[in-house]
């Protein structure tokens, strides 16, 4: 009785979920197309729109994909993946970078990417100081801990491009844990 009054809770929630979704899209679609089709020729409107979205692709791919293309960041077959060790999964296939203060500002947080990752429910002004945490944890653990400058990570992703990274077995990125001090 309880299940199926969780479930119908939770169906009401998508439901509604869905019903912003569509909102939010729709008035995307009036702010960026609509109302500028009010003032300008249509092939210009949709000229600017698109050419919005492909900088706004290249920005996002300078965003994420020094975390995630590298070949310091791990990929794994799909089985490999299925009821492991989830710390491993996240820490061995992601990488962070850090920036200066403009750059941490434009990219709100998603440097850390790890921990962004391991907990995608905390607000990014907190990942820096979780950070500290994480790879005190990761260390201490044996769990990879990868982090670089932004222009070092863009530099590695670029070359990832002449030759992918291979698949790599989930265990053999597990590192011997720390020692603990005497």
């Amino acid at each position: 009785c309880h299940v199926v009054a969780a479930h119908r809770m939770h169906q009401a929630v998508r439901r509604r979920r869905h019903v912003y979704d569509v909102v939010a899209m729709s008035l995307h679609y009036v702010a960026w197309i609509g109302i500028p089709l009010l003032f300008f020729p249509a092939s210009q409107v949709l000229l600017f729109h698109y050419g919005r979205l492909l900088l706004l692709g290249y920005a996002l791919f300078a965003i994420l994909g020094p975390a995630h293309y590298l070949a310091e960041a791990h990929a794994f077959p799909q089985s490999d993946k299925l009821g492991s060790n989830f710390v491993l999964i996240q820490t061995a296939a992601t990488v962070n970078f850090t920036t200066g203060p403009l750059g941490r500002f434009w990219i709100s947080g998603l440097g850390n990417q790890i921990e962004h990752h391991l907990f995608p429910n905390i607000c990014h002004v907190h990942l820096m100081r979780l950070s500290l945490l994480v790879r005190a944890f990761c260390e201490r653990e044996g769990y990879p801990y990868r982090s670089f400058t932004w222009t070092q990570a863009l530099g590695k992703m670029i070359c990832a491009f002449r030759s992918p990274k291979p698949i790599s077995d989930l265990q053999s990125c597990r590192l011997a844990p720390a020692e603990p001090e005497r």
